[in-house]
């Protein structure tokens, strides 16, 4: 018995989750520039929105807040699009080629992203430059 190809929905949510964690995309806040994951960008984001809930309104966390959390927003929301896109063109594949495809380019990525340092992470203490591995630290 075959092994039935996997639904969109499927592909379209491995292909999203991957994005999030491995795409690296460009940091525009106003105290730093950089290459990193969404999910990075969530982390600090929550970071800033504990030290707001903390410290108060006071400074200029709520603007990093807002810089991170709104980039962030609009980079997932993106990435949402593109992982959709990429798991319709997949769709199109015969039989097995619907399984193999998506885990390959998610393996791809994360070996590339794990093996090359392709995130700048302006935040991050040790080095500027960083792996998959080291970029959530």
């Amino acid at each position: 018995m075959a092994a039935s190809p996997p639904p969109t929905r499927a592909v379209r949510r491995l292909l999203f989750l991957a994005l999030l964690l491995m795409a690296p995309l460009p940091l525009a806040a106003a105290v730093a520039n950089g290459l990193m994951p969404v999910a990075r960008m969530w982390m600090l984001a929550g970071a800033c929105l504990g030290v707001l809930l903390v410290e108060g309104g006071r400074g200029v966390v709520g603007l990093i807040l807002a810089l991170l959390g709104g980039q962030a927003a609009l980079y997932t929301l993106v990435l949402f699009g593109v992982a959709a896109l990429a798991a319709r063109g997949l769709a199109r594949l015969p039989g097995r080629a619907r399984w193999i495809a998506p885990v390959a380019l998610v393996l791809a990525g994360a070996v590339l992203t794990a093996s090359v340092p392709v995130y700048h992470t302006p935040f991050r203490a040790e080095a500027a430059r960083s792996t998959l591995l080291e970029v959530f630290e």
